[in-house]
């Protein structure tokens, strides 16, 4: 097992490039390395397939999106 650390970081930007909207979404939790500890793992409490995890960090990014959306709007003029 080891700890991991995952960041999506997205950065909004007009076509002159000034100024500009940056949006970070963070997870950590744990991983494990190799298959015999993996297969436990997954049906272990507090632990969760592969996809399952892709698809809750997006929905963190998501989340982070529509809390600046005020400020990506503005970046169009709206």
């Amino acid at each position: 097992m080891a700890n991991a650390t995952e960041r999506y970081v997205v950065t909004f930007a007009p076509p002159d490039a000034k100024p500009t909207v940056r949006v970070e979404a963070e997870h950590r939790g744990k991983i494990v390395i190799g298959w015999a500890g993996g297969l436990f793992a997954v049906i272990a409490p507090g632990w969760m397939f592969p996809g399952t995890y892709t698809r809750r960090m997006h929905e963190q990014l998501e989340l982070a999106i529509a809390q600046k959306a005020d400020a990506i709007f503005a970046l169009a003029g709206r």
